[in-house]
């Protein structure tokens, strides 16, 4: 394309002369032949997980110093069902395959490692069996921490200079956490790490994705904006989420279905 004389070019030829040197100035990145493209990993146990635009590939060190490696060709449920690949929806798609993706990445380079049965247990230390013998149970632990979380955060506020609006709210989203927590932390988040550790990974990894873009993120929303509880709703939607995996897994647990993916 010449441009004559000092006249302004025309605005498609301007445009096509400015794509025409961005894409020079990107090859001169580039090596010869080359091409400029994205990619994203994630770290492994003793390997990692490189993505790119269509491949994947994982590279695990075994425990002899061999490499495994594993490359597959992307498919993308959007392309299946383009509906998917709309903006809002398109994010939270593929946030829901990339976890699912990860957590299959993470157990190829756990089979790798396997837990030492044989390997002797730890024997606890001085400080932890004056614990169990004073407190019992982890459950009695749990409540000594909250109680000294409660007693002692009129020490803490009294840290900053704040509103008496927000050491208000500061003591309510405590309290809510605490009481809440204590009774649904275990079967919540405790309980499917159980779950996970029999391989039943799947259903467990579904609960939580689910459980939080539903009932976290979208009451959240719902409670925090449309209904006007500011933070007060976002706790309340946290709470929610927690009833609702610790329905979940408890019933899982509960029916024995999880006993069928156990492989010994």
């Amino acid at each position: 394309m010449r441009l004559r004389g000092c006249l302004s070019p025309d605005p498609k030829e301007k445009l096509l002369l400015m794509r025409t040197t961005e894409e020079q100035n990107n090859c001169q990145t580039c090596p010869a032949g080359g091409f400029k493209t994205m990619c994203g990993g994630q770290a492994l146990i003793e390997g990692i997980m490189m993505r790119g635009p269509k491949k994947q590939a994982i590279v695990v060190r075994k425990p002899d110093g061999e490499l495994a490696v594993k490359e597959s060709q992307l498919k993308f449920i959007k392309d299946r069902y383009p509906v998917l690949g709309l903006p809002l929806v398109r994010g939270v798609v593929t946030f829901c395959a990339s976890m699912v993706e990860g957590v299959k990445a993470l157990m190829f380079s756990a089979e790798f490692y396997p837990e030492d049965e044989e390997a002797e247990p730890e024997e606890p230390s001085k400080f932890e069996l004056w614990l169990e013998k004073r407190l019992g149970s982890e459950k009695m632990a749990s409540l000594v921490v909250t109680l000294a979380v409660i007693l002692g955060m009129p020490l803490l506020l009294g840290l900053y200079n704040i509103s008496a609006e927000t050491h208000e709210l500061a003591w309510l989203l405590v309290f809510i956490h605490c009481a809440c927590g204590i009774v649904l932390w275990p079967a919540a988040f405790v309980l499917p790490n159980a779950l996970r550790a029999a391989n039943d990974v799947r259903f467990t990894m579904v609960v939580s994705v689910a459980s939080m873009m539903i009932w976290r993120l979208g009451f959240s929303y719902v409670l925090g904006i449309g209904f006007g509880m500011g933070a007060v709703g976002v706790w309340i939607a946290m709470v929610i989420d927690w009833v609702c995996r610790s329905a979940f897994f408890v019933g899982r647990f509960v029916s024995g279905k999880w006993k069928t993916k156990y492989k010994a």
